[in-house]
């Protein structure tokens, strides 16, 4: 994953359409699986909320 890439999931701007946030949180969900941490670990490597992932 690029760094670029990396950046995009841990900025969510205040303008996104409801399509682009649905499509941000899969490309999180997405490297989550792919990363083989756990949630717990992943959150704190991403500055997210264990519980964001689950909702």
């Amino acid at each position: 994953m690029s760094v670029s890439s990396i950046g995009r999931l841990l900025y969510m701007p205040e303008h996104m359409s409801r399509q682009q946030r649905r499509e941000l949180w899969r490309e999180r969900i997405g490297s989550f699986y792919d990363s083989g941490l756990s949630a717990v670990q992943f959150c704190a490597e991403h500055g997210l909320k264990p519980h964001q992932l689950w909702c």
